[in-house]
């Protein structure tokens, strides 16, 4: 079966960076991609645009995987397969690379869809539409979060994805092809729920709606900054800790050095995963908080040393990069545990 393409990031540093600097346009609520070929009876379904996630869960949704089930596919035991049960197939018709690409896409789109959803049914997430003060007919998105992530003076912790990611995953190509829980931020949320923190899971690649600028999130970067002024600045927890992937970390970066003051009294510890952050003029800051799993053929958890801008490295126990969050996730909770506890 032909490989089909996934939104991952290049494990070239320097070219993710400037992939980086493009704007992202979310397929969460902009998804426009249709199938522009004739099909015969006999072949799948043809995607339609899955409606999007609503402020609440969908009852009628049951678990909120009615798009999914359209296109003929279900979630069973964690593990993405059609209807009947037997295992996936995205090479839907033979030789057509863009309809099968095109059908791939939608699978995307609604797996997204189903994994917002259950972050709200199962761990009580709610969601936050971004910017708050939105004028009638503007463009907007949102971010999910604990019930009482800004009342509490629980820990807080900011769940922050790489580039061209969608919300609530680390990695689609885990989601789909692997586990729904380790590819999606689930076992991250649960994890945290369970040790006594809140969380925040942030929406940094929805930057545009139908060519249109979402204000405060124009940016990866920019969202970043506009969710921790608007919501974790005004929380009431004083510990606060990040987990932060691939370019996550360089926006985790910047919010350093923007925030300087306001990081350096609250935030008590920063995981990142993989992380492509580059060299600060002032780094002691990002040094004393952050630690990074990288992708390595070393053991987990293997001390590699310090990296270009002085950030301690552990081997993250694997060479994909996608992976890194999840199999360093023992390890992560660890660290975080020694820095919020």
């Amino acid at each position: 079966m032909k490989r089909l393409s996934h939104p991952t990031e290049s494990p070239n540093r320097t070219a993710h960076l400037a992939q980086a600097r493009r704007p992202i346009i979310s397929t969460d609520t902009n998804w426009t991609r249709t199938f522009r070929r004739s099909t015969s009876s006999s072949s799948p379904q043809e995607p339609t645009r899955p409606a999007p996630a609503s402020n609440k869960p969908d009852s009628a949704m049951a678990d909120g995987d009615a798009a999914l089930r359209a296109l003929g596919y279900k979630f069973e035991n964690d593990r993405l397969v059609k209807l009947d049960g037997s295992p996936s197939e995205f090479e839907v018709k033979p030789g057509d690379r863009l309809y099968n690409q095109t059908h791939y896409e939608a699978i995307g789109a609604a797996t997204t869809e189903l994994i917002v959803n259950r972050l709200q049914s199962e761990f009580g997430l709610r969601k936050e539409t971004v910017p708050i003060d939105t004028a009638a007919g503007e463009p907007t998105s949102f971010i999910l979060m604990s019930p009482d992530a800004l009342s509490s003076s629980e820990p807080l912790l900011l769940l922050l994805p790489g580039i061209a990611i969608q919300v609530g995953q680390w990695a689609r190509k885990i989601v789909i092809n692997e586990s729904l829980r380790r590819g999606s931020m689930m076992e991250y949320v649960g994890r945290a729920t369970a040790a006594g923190y809140n969380v925040i899971i942030f929406n940094s690649n929805m930057n545009h709606v139908e060519n249109r600028s979402i204000r405060g999130s124009e940016s990866p970067e920019a969202h970043v900054a506009y969710v921790w002024d608007t919501f974790v600045k005004p929380a009431a927890a004083s510990d606060i800790a990040i987990v932060a992937h691939s370019y996550g970390g360089e926006c985790t970066a910047r919010l350093l050095e923007s925030r300087e003051s306001e990081v350096r009294d609250r935030v008590r510890g920063i995981a990142f995963t993989d992380s492509v952050h580059v060299p600060r003029r002032r780094g002691a800051l990002l040094q004393s908080l952050a630690v990074n799993w990288v992708r390595s053929d070393a053991p987990l958890g293997k001390n590699l040393g310090r990296d270009g801008a002085g950030v301690q490295l552990f081997s993250a126990g694997t060479t994909s990069h996608d992976q890194t969050t999840v199999v360093a996730a023992d390890e992560v909770f660890k660290f975080l545990g020694s820095r919020l506890d």
